[in-house]
C-alpha cells in the first residue's frame, strides 16, 4: 500500500507543477499574521516604501492597493493587474500596513501572510488569465551597431568600482532633487524584470538587446509632481543615459484579474 501511494504521488507531481496549480496553492494560503494594522495614508505623497527585512515583521508605507497586490503576487510572474471601473480607488487611495508574525518567518512566508491579509481585510478575490496579443515593450539597444554608450561599461558586482558608481548616482540624485534609480550592477534580464514591475512603465517588458554582461544601470530624470507625467521622462532618460530604447510591440501577458475587492475593514 505504501508503494502504491508513493507511485500515485509521483504521478501527480507534474500536475502540481503547472502554473494554474501553483497559483491555486499560492492563492489560498493558510498562514496569517498575529497582529496587523491597515490605515489610510493622507499625506499626499506619491512615493511608497516597503520593508520585509525586519525579523517577523512587514511594513509598507503610503502604498496603493495595486502596489501591494503586485508586490505579493510578483513571484507568479504577473504582467498586468486588471480592475473594473468601479475599482479605481485601488490606484488612488493609499495605506500604511504594519504586520507582525509569530517567530521569525522568512520573506516568502511573510508574502503568503500578506496575501491572507488582503483576503481578510480587503475581501480580495482574484484569478489569473493568459491574454494573447497585448501591448508590451521590447527593450532594445538604441545604437544601430548594437553597442551601449561608452559611459555604460561592464562592472563586477561587489567591486569598488560598482560601489563608487552607485554612490555617485545617489549623490547626484539628492543634489539635483531628481527622481531616478541608482541600482547595483545587474544583467539586462534583471533590468527588464524591474522595468516590467514598475508602474511608471505600465507594461510587460521583454529583452531584445542581446547583451550578456553586467552593468551599472543608473537613471536620473527631472522630478514631476504629477506622477502621470513620469513615464515619458523615465523612458527618455533610459534612452539618453543608458543607450536603451523601449519599443512598442505586442505579445502574450499574464493578467491577474480582480474579481472582487472592498475598502479595508477598520483595525
Amino acid at each position: 500500500m505504501t508503494n502504491q501511494i508513493l507511485v500515485t504521488a509521483l504521478l501527480l507531481l507534474p500536475l502540481l507543477s503547472t502554473p494554474s496549480a501553483l497559483y491555486a496553492q499560492a492563492a489560498t494560503p493558510k498562514l496569517s499574521f498575529e497582529v496587523a494594522s491597515v490605515k489610510q495614508n493622507k499625506s499626499e505623497r506619491t512615493s511608497w516604501d516597503s520593508r520585509t527585512d525586519l525579523p517577523g515583521r512587514l511594513e509598507m508605507t503610503n502604498v496603493t492597493l495595486r502596489e501591494v497586490i503586485r508586490f505579493c503576487y510578483n513571484n507568479l510572474e504577473i504582467d498586468e493587474i486588471e480592475a473594473s471601473n468601479g475599482q479605481k480607488w485601488i490606484d488612488q487611495e493609499r495605506f500604511d500596513i504594519q504586520a507582525k508574525a509569530g517567530g521569525e518567518p522568512n520573506r516568502p512566508t511573510l508574502i503568503l501572510m500578506l496575501r491572507s491579509l488582503l483576503a481578510e481585510r480587503f475581501a480580495l478575490q482574484t484569478h489569473v488569465e493568459t491574454r494573447q496579443d497585448r501591448p508590451i515593450f521590447a527593450l532594445v539597444v538604441a545604437r544601430k551597431d548594437g553597442k551601449l554608450p561608452s559611459q555604460i561599461a561592464e562592472v563586477t558586482p561587489g567591486s569598488a568600482e560598482a560601489a563608487q558608481s552607485q554612490k555617485q548616482c545617489e549623490k547626484a540624485r539628492v543634489a539635483s532633487l531628481s527622481d531616478g534609480f541608482c541600482w547595483p550592477p545587474m544583467r539586462v534580464a534583471s533590468l527588464v524584470s524591474m522595468l516590467s514591475n514598475n508602474p511608471i512603465i505600465g507594461r510587460k517588458v521583454v529583452d531584445r538587446t542581446n547583451l550578456t554582461g553586467t552593468y551599472a544601470f543608473n537613471v536620473l530624470y527631472p522630478h514631476d509632481p504629477d506622477p502621470s507625467n513620469g513615464g515619458a521622462a523615465f523612458v527618455r532618460a533610459i534612452q539618453e543615459q543608458l543607450g536603451l530604447r523601449l519599443e512598442s510591440t505586442r505579445g502574450p501577458v499574464q493578467v491577474l484579474v480582480i474579481d472582487h475587492v472592498e475598502p479595508p475593514t477598520p483595525d
